[in-house]
């Protein structure tokens, strides 16, 4: 017996709209009057790291213990991660929900940097960091690395509070597309967050597998 499908991914592109739809800001206005969670910001990477940092990835391995392929994140990794990427990030595309002072979710985005990458050939020295911090001011594409939400808050208009101010700040760097991650194909409630915004599926990974003989 040959390979056989185990599980597709699916990856969509998202349209960032000239103006946010009417509809999008109806139902966010909505959910923020009856809900107690706000969204935001921080403004530098130092904050972003020192404070948040560990409930962000507290978040992740909550949201993904149960999703195919995931293996939780120890206190060792988390620490390498928050020293080794957020101090790297833009922080007006890492959007935090918050209820009173618990993380309830996020979302980690960055400006797209694959043509800089191209343009340094690789490398950020000598010259080659000038592209990449063009890139991350004025990418035209929004690449969205990672999204959580505490499984007590799922279905309760947190996605959609959080694509709503990530969708403002996109339109605000005037950006055309976003992409999403990985998703597993089954997993609506990732999907979700882009049901009320233009987009297609461009993008399909299988995974296979195979039983071998004893």
């Amino acid at each position: 017996r040959g390979y056989v499908k185990e599980v597709d991914y699916v990856e969509f592109k998202i349209t960032v709209p000239d103006a946010l739809p009417e509809k999008v800001e109806r139902l966010t206005a909505l959910i923020k009057r009856r809900s107690s969670v706000k969204v935001f910001n921080e403004t530098s990477t130092k904050a972003l790291a020192k404070k948040w940092g560990h409930q962000v990835f507290d978040v992740l391995n909550e949201t993904y213990k149960d999703l195919y392929g995931t293996t939780l994140l120890d206190e060792e990794e988390i620490s390498y991660y928050i020293k080794a990427y957020l101090g790297q990030v833009d922080p007006e595309f890492i959007k935090l929900a918050v209820d009173g002072d618990k993380l309830v979710g996020f979302i980690i985005a960055m400006p797209n940097l694959s043509r800089a990458f191209q343009k340094a050939k690789g490398r950020l020295f000598p010259f080659g960091f000038i592209h990449i911090l063009r890139a991350m001011k004025k990418s035209k594409i929004l690449d969205f690395y990672l999204a959580g939400i505490l499984p007590e808050y799922q279905g309760k208009g947190v996605d959609a509070l959080m694509t709503y101010e990530i969708g403002k700040s996109a339109f605000k760097r005037k950006m055309e597309f976003a992409e999403s991650n990985h998703e597993l194909e089954d997993n609506k409630k990732i999907q979700a967050m882009w049901k009320l915004y233009e987009k297609r599926l461009h993008r399909r990974i299988r995974v296979y597998h195979r039983t071998l003989g004893t």
